[in-house]
């Protein structure tokens, strides 16, 4: 009895179904009747306006080559020192940037945007191009705009020491903990990264 009813459901749906496609079929062939329907550019202007996968969309409202013109994007390079490393027979200078070609750690003899490293320091290291000897210490960085020069930026070791006062005895010992604190971070994070 249920089997009967379920046959007799699907039968229905079924007739339902073919007389649907004969009601669309039938418009289709009064809509050829008529001739083609006339879609130019101007009806899918929109889709081209705001389509979220442009690279080069900008917001509504302003005109594009207006403000490409007056605004030109600056590109920016830099990378910093953040710290370096000396134990037994090895020296090394760690570096970040926001680009990975120059995320790196160093020894000396190896380069960094065409500088080579020539000497690595407790806190700073001395880069070399073209004859020009550039030292940087832990926390400046070297920046360049539109692939121009090179220039050294960020807070030196003199500023350092003149901001941090007049009493360079208690942090003497002070800073040699933190020095080492530092290095423990580091090594412990370059483990992390070694391990992955």
């Amino acid at each position: 009895m249920i089997l009967a009813g379920v046959i007799l459901l699907f039968a229905l749906n079924a007739s339902g179904v073919v007389a649907e496609t004969n009601n669309v079929s039938n418009t289709a062939t009064n809509s050829a009747a008529k001739g083609p329907a006339r879609n130019d550019f101007e009806a899918f202007r929109i889709i081209a306006q705001r389509n979220i996968f442009n690279p080069n969309r900008s917001a509504r409202g302003g005109s594009r080559n207006d403000s490409a013109e007056s605004s030109k994007a600056v590109k920016t390079e830099s990378f910093a020192l953040v710290g370096t490393m000396l134990y037994a027979d090895r020296e090394l200078a760690f570096f970040d940037s926001s680009s990975s070609s120059y995320r790196k750690v160093l020894k000396p003899g190896d380069s960094i945007a065409g500088y080579k490293v020539n000497e690595v320091a407790p806190n700073h290291v001395k880069l070399e191009a073209n004859g020009k000897v550039v030292e940087l210490s832990v926390g400046q960085q070297l920046k360049r705009e539109n692939d121009g020069e090179w220039i050294v930026s960020g807070r030196s070791t003199s500023e350092t020491a003149s901001s941090s006062g007049a009493s360079n005895t208690s942090s003497s010992s002070t800073s040699s903990d933190d020095e080492d604190e530092a290095v423990k971070r580091l090594m412990k994070k370059r483990e992390e990264e070694n391990n992955k």
